[in-house]
């Protein structure tokens, strides 16, 4: 499973390549939408609503926002755990029309994936998506939010409620710590904040979890170990300075089994591939890792040292060391 990215030309190669069985993960596209070029973009996106299906191997049936950047976190007008008044840059989006352009993006029978991280983004995202599924219901629809950075108890509980899918990172669970800018903003006890997992989970919202890259290497195992201990690993560049620290907020630690179906059969669900692959089961894909050592019995903070022995893709052994 790999992670949504979004491009345009690009695609046909990718087509070429899946049709050609050259692909050895299920690949999961999407289609840019900005403010300015919207009604284009999304009719854009229709006409293309199939063109790169290929079995399952390749799609593109989301559509992507872009609700903030780095910096647009706090609503200034509200002390939120102590943040500054002032600090939330502008939305991307014009409020209104980001709320009608998701709505007829589920009409048009898409995904929405929004880029939020801050709580006013997060917020306003979720009354779009209210809004979406009450003009337009269809519990086909999976509509999902990238990174949820920072976020509030309520919007936790309204996630759930609405089936909104978290993508989080969790090579970013540890980085707080290691933050300079967020600790500038907003101060230490914001920054430790960043990043909620367990909480989310309790709040009934489907996690799946992914590595965001190129932006970040791609975690796999250690991905796992840091969902669960929310420390540093070895492959963070700052890995020797932070590698003693504690958790950042350790009462978001979650579990080997949670971290796993996040990984997995979350991912899978996001995708709308579930009863294809994700999990182990008769009559599904053959698509498996084997590993060197029994994870269930290896301390978390060891789990970034197992080894992958062999690769199964669709029944096929795609590596092997």
């Amino acid at each position: 499973m790999c992670d949504c990215f979004q491009a345009a030309e690009p695609y046909d190669a990718l087509l070429e390549m899946a049709k050609n069985g050259e692909f050895t993960a299920r690949v999961s596209g999407v289609h840019n939408v900005n403010d300015e070029t919207r009604e284009a973009d999304l009719e854009k996106a229709i006409a293309n609503r199939t063109k790169f299906d290929v079995e399952g191997l390749f799609t593109v049936d989301t559509v992507k926002y872009f609700a903030d950047g780095d910096m647009s976190m706090f609503e200034p007008y509200i002390e939120t755990a102590g943040a500054k008044a002032g600090t939330r840059d502008p939305l991307l989006w014009d409020e209104e029309h980001m709320k009608e352009s998701m709505a007829l993006a589920n009409k048009a029978g898409f995904n929405v994936h929004t880029h939020a991280m801050g709580n006013y983004a997060i917020h306003k995202v979720i009354d779009c998506y209210e809004n979406a599924q009450k003009l337009y219901p269809n519990p086909k629809i999976r509509n999902i939010i990238a990174h949820c950075t920072f976020i509030t108890p309520e919007d936790k509980v309204r996630m759930g409620k609405n089936h909104i899918i978290a993508s989080n990172q969790p090579s970013w669970f540890s980085d707080s710590h290691a933050q300079p800018v967020m600790t500038a903003y907003w101060g230490k006890d914001v920054a430790n904040k960043a990043y909620p997992s367990k909480s989310l989970i309790d709040n009934d919202v489907i996690c799946a979890y992914g590595s965001d890259f190129p932006v970040n290497a791609a975690y796999g195992l250690s991905g796992i170990q840091v969902a669960m201990t929310r420390r540093n690993v070895k492959l963070d560049l700052a890995y020797e300075l932070y590698k003693d620290f504690p958790a950042d907020m350790p009462e978001e630690c979650i579990s080997l089994k949670e971290a796993l179906q996040a990984h997995t059969i979350n991912a899978a669900y996001q995708a709308h591939l579930e009863n294809v692959t994700g999990s182990i089961e008769v009559g599904k894909s053959a698509e498996l890792v084997v590993l060197d050592s029994d994870i269930e019995n290896t301390p978390p903070e060891h789990i970034q040292d197992i080894k992958v022995l062999e690769t199964v893709f669709k029944g096929k052994t795609v590596f092997k060391k």
